[in-house]
């Protein structure tokens, strides 16, 4: 989505943003039953993105945001001040897209049935109190369906009293994504 001048998104948020909508044109093959992004503090955000497909098999796509590649690329920028209200400060410079990395993964779909299964009937508090979480947490960001039809969660570091469950979820469903058959995947 394109933004007015004043309220573009800086490239993290927009870097992130396009983590959370998926590979360009995905929505097109399937729909989105989970998406599990973590946002580390010192390496790169992974988004995994679990959809059906319009013939009702699940698939999954890993994507990274390789950070690094994107601040070698960056070219120079020069910064305008604009006089008026709301404006602040202009970048003039070519617009940078985020180094993302996709691809489908393999996973054993019986395990990933069952893991969604165990999620159905789980009950959170809507409006948890959480600490605030250390400079270095991992944030965690997990959302359920999409479009209309998307509910989000999202916690830093330990989660919230009563979102134990949702943790749980996440760490199981990181284990049968990132470690398929005791391999680390990059």
């Amino acid at each position: 989505m394109r933004f007015p001048l004043h309220l573009r998104r800086s490239p993290f948020d927009s870097a992130i943003q396009q983590l959370r909508d998926g590979r360009p044109g995905e929505s097109s093959y399937g729909r989105r039953i989970v998406l599990l992004l973590t946002i580390p503090a010192f390496d790169d955000p992974v988004a995994r993105d679990v959809r059906r497909s319009a013939s009702g098999e699940i698939y999954v796509v890993r994507t990274v945001w390789q950070r690094a590649l994107d601040r070698r690329a960056r070219g120079p920028r020069v910064s305008v001040g604009i006089p008026g209200p709301g404006l602040g400060l202009l970048e003039l410079g070519a617009e940078h897209q985020p180094s993302l990395w996709s691809t489908q993964v393999g996973v054993d779909l019986g395990a990933l049935d069952r893991l969604l299964e165990s999620l159905g009937a789980t009950t959170v508090p809507c409006q948890p109190r959480q600490s605030e979480p250390p400079l270095d947490a991992t944030i965690f960001e997990l959302t359920f369906g999409d479009e209309l039809n998307e509910t989000r969660y999202r916690w830093g570091g330990e989660p919230p009293d009563g979102w134990s469950p949702l943790a749980d979820f996440a760490s199981r469903l990181l284990r049968l994504i990132d470690e398929p058959a005791g391999g680390r995947r990059q």
